[in-house]
């Protein structure tokens, strides 16, 4: 009869089918552990591959953020000496419309002072004015 371990007569050992079926099983958990070795190992290399590739995205964020700095600081120089640029346009176009309103009286005043001086030299030239003088 059989014993609950699945030997047959008084040996105590496994028979040869079972001895075989063993072996295989073994075999095949050798051969799981390889491939659990080598995932393993794969999963190693690509979190190392990783790591570097995290050390080199953190280098250009950092590299990123100074140059972003960089930049905000000049656009602000930027600005602000456009802000005093356009300031002193504004100022020399006030000063330029200043010249033209300037130079418009001017011309008004020697029209005028050409229009007296004719009158007054009308008038002395006039025998009546010379009569009473």
């Amino acid at each position: 009869s059989a014993t609950e371990g699945g030997t047959e007569g008084g040996t105590g050992g496994p028979t040869p089918q079972q001895l075989k079926t063993l072996e295989l099983q073994n075999e095949r958990m050798k051969e799981a552990l390889v491939k659990l070795r080598d995932l393993a190992n794969q999963d190693k290399q690509e979190i190392a591959k990783l790591g570097k590739e995290v050390t080199v995205l953190e280098s250009e964020v950092s590299q990123l953020t100074t140059e972003k700095e960089r930049l905000s600081t000049e656009l602000k120089q930027s600005l602000e000496q456009m802000i005093e640029l356009k300031e002193q346009v504004d100022a020399a176009l006030g000063a330029d419309q200043m010249v033209g309103q300037l130079t418009q009286r001017n011309l008004e005043l020697e029209e005028k002072l050409d229009r007296l001086t004719e009158e007054r030299n009308d008038l002395v030239s006039d025998p009546l004015f010379c009569a009473d003088h």
